[in-house]
Parts: structure tokens; C-alpha cells; sequence
């Protein structure tokens, strides 16, 4: 079922575990480009967005774990699992509709959140084999009496051990540190509905740069090849699609223009430090066995690597390159069309990109 901390549902790539990066990656949209909306609509998104909240560390009170790893192995019956399987995941889709709302984007929820619910659907469907085998008919009645994604609002017959809402279960779930971090984004929308979203401020370019920067990092580093015996012309044409949309935009002359003032010692010191990122993974590094960071996915850090070059470059140009060349080896990757070595972790190749980044850099200057 996984594979180093992947699990698969399809036989060509393996999935991530982590359902979160979705979730982190709209976020970052809406922080970038949120327009604060009127004092009712507001006050309708937080009270979603606390609703939400509520509800799932509600559960976090009851739900039993072992730890990520092992799964649950008692199976919780009280508290909000007496008015549906899955508060954690309806949780999420109401504080999620919240923050579209708060944020000013809410008519973008249409498209958002039913791409989320795929993800948690296939989630689920992929976990209900485990928990038939691993409870049997304790979990059918389950089944039977609640509902996977509506809310039962009488609740269902206690069953099994008597299990109440505990702070020490909560906590041991590390629920503060996600009601914690929900909020502050609350927090910040609610500062930008006071003072504005500082974030307008900037090319729009700009924001759309640094979104796509982090969605292409969490897609080659969730979505990884696994049988790729075959070539797959479904995802070779998926590779020269998104080289031709590249190409088209590095064709626009307006992407070419150096930056100018602080978006220029901005972007070149981001890319000065991506490249000391890897300067030291590299230099520290003793080979791929154990990788870690950057290095644990062979495409993550050329990846890096090209995005380090194209912020030093000082242009968007530079960036989208890295974009388009990144994504296009990736699915080119899946498509069993291409293979590509790992970065090899040792000093030599640290002294290597430091060197590359370091021209790179003075080009940068003196062209600018």
C-alpha cells in the first residue's frame, strides 16, 4: 500500500501521504490574493473558519491513535464520530470554505473545493478496507448507523469503550499546533481587513511567480514516478503541452525586463540563499541512501537548483524557465520517456553550485 512514505492509486505514480500541501498551497493564493471583503462577509468566513476549527479539535479530543505510522488501533465511536466517519476532513472543507470567504474569493471555492474533496474521497475510500479488516463488524455497524460525508444531527448509539474528550488526547494529536496555525491565518486576514492586503502592493507577476514556485516544489516532491516500464503517451504529450505553454510565455518580451530596485536585491538574495541551501546539503551529503531535505527526491533539488539561477538572473524569465524545464522533465520522468540521476551529494558539487550561482550572480549585476 506505501512506499516510503508514499501511498499509491495509480500504477504509474505514487502519492504522498501528506493531504495537507493542497490545503497550504490555496492558503498562499488566497494570502496573495485576498481582497478583504465587507463586514458581514467577513463575520460569515470566520465564523465558518471557527466552526471548523471547533469541529475538529472536538475530534482530536476523542480519536484514538497509535501514531501516523501504525493507524488507529481502537476505534472511536463518541463525540463528533456519533454524527459522521470523517469529521476531520468536513472539518477542513467548512474552515476551508471559510477562508475563501474572509479572504474575498469565495465564488473560487467552486473550484477549489471539490478538488479537495476528490483528494479526501480517494483518502477514504483507500482507508475503509483497513478499517473493515482491522474492526470487522464493530466498523460495518459503524457504517450502517453514520454517515461518511453528511452530518447525522441525532447522534449514533455510544458504542464501544467509553472514551471521553480528553485535553491529553488532543494535545497528543498536536491539535494545538493546527488550531494554532488556523487561526493566525485567520489572524492575518483580519489584518488585512483592517489595513489592506500589503501584497497588492506587488506585480501581480510576482504573486503568480512565487505560487507557482511552491505548487511545482510540492508537485515533483508529492507526485513521484513508480512504473515506468512502459512509456505513457498520455503523459509524454502532458510533457510537450507544458514545454509549448512555457515556451509561449518566455516568448512575451515583458517577461525579459530585469528588475529594478528592491525587487532586484529581493529576488537575487532569494536565490543567493537557495543556492546556500543546497551549497550545504551537498557539501554535508555522503551520498542519496538516506537523503534528506532537498535531496530525499531526486527532482527536488535541480529543481532548486534551476529556481536559484532563475532568481539570480533577475528576471521572471529566469524563474518561469526554471518552472517550465522542472515540470516538463517531470512529466516526461512519469511518462518513462526520460531518467534523471540524482544530484550527487559531496563536497565537489557544493563548490560546483556555488561556483555556478556566484557567475551567475555577477552576470546578473553587470547586465542589470
Amino acid at each position: 500500500m506505501s512506499e516510503g512514505g508514499y501511498i499509491y492509486h495509480f500504477p504509474r505514480v505514487m502519492l504522498r501521504k501528506d493531504k495537507t500541501n493542497p490545503r497550504r498551497i490555496a492558503y498562499l493564493l488566497l494570502l496573495l490574493f485576498a481582497v478583504p471583503p465587507s463586514w458581514p462577509v467577513m463575520a460569515i468566513g470566520t465564523v465558518l473558519v471557527v466552526a471548523g476549527v471547533a469541529f475538529h479539535g472536538w475530534a482530536a479530543g476523542y480519536l484514538a491513535r497509535a501514531g501516523y505510522d501504525d493507524r488507529e488501533t481502537v476505534l472511536t465511536l463518541l463525540g463528533p464520530y456519533r454524527h459522521n466517519r470523517n469529521p476531520y476532513y468536513v472539518a477542513h472543507l467548512v474552515m476551508d470554505l471559510g477562508f475563501f470567504v474572509v479572504a474575498g474569493l469565495a465564488p473560487f471555492a467552486l473550484i477549489y473545493l471539490p478538488l479537495l474533496f476528490l483528494v479526501y474521497r480517494r483518502w477514504v475510500l483507500n482507508e475503509e478496507p483497513f478499517l473493515r479488516q482491522e474492526f470487522g463488524e464493530e466498523y460495518e455497524q459503524m457504517c450502517r448507523e453514520v454517515p461518511r460525508w453528511g452530518i447525522r444531527l441525532t447522534p449514533a448509539p455510544k458504542r464501544g469503550p467509553d472514551q471521553p474528550f480528553t485535553w491529553s488526547m488532543y494535545w497528543f494529536n498536536g491539535e494545538q499546533w493546527r488550531t494554532g496555525s488556523h487561526l493566525l491565518v485567520l489572524g492575518i486576514f483580519w489584518l488585512y481587513w483592517l489595513y489592506g492586503n500589503p501584497f497588492a502592493a506587488w506585480p501581480t507577476l510576482a504573486n503568480a511567480s512565487l505560487a507557482a514556485a511552491v505548487t511545482v516544489y510540492y508537485l515533483v516532491h508529492d507526485v513521484r514516478p513508480r512504473d515506468v516500464s512502459r512509456l505513457s503517451r498520455g503523459w509524454l504529450v502532458a510533457g510537450v503541452v507544458i514545454a509549448a505553454s512555457g515556451g509561449a510565455l518566455l516568448g512575451q518580451a515583458s517577461v525579459w525586463i530585469p528588475w529594478s530596485g528592491p525587487w532586484s536585491g529581493l529576488g537575487i538574495g532569494a536565490g543567493i540563499l537557495l543556492a546556500a541551501v543546497l551549497v550545504a546539503g551537498a557539501w554535508t551529503g555522503k551520498g542519496a541512501e538516506g537523503a534528506k531535505g532537498p535531496f530525499a527526491v531526486t527532482l527536488v533539488p535541480w529543481y532548486l537548483l534551476l529556481l536559484a539561477l532563475g532568481l539570480i538572473s533577475g528576471t521572471f524569465a529566469g524563474v518561469w524557465l526554471a518552472l517550465a524545464v522542472t515540470l516538463t522533465v517531470w512529466a516526461l520522468v512519469i511518462a518513462g520517456a526520460i531518467s534523471v540521476p540524482d544530484l550527487p551529494r559531496r563536497p565537489a558539487t557544493a563548490v560546483g553550485i556555488a561556483g555556478v550561482a556566484g557567475v551567475a550572480a555577477v552576470a546578473s549585476a553587470l547586465l542589470g
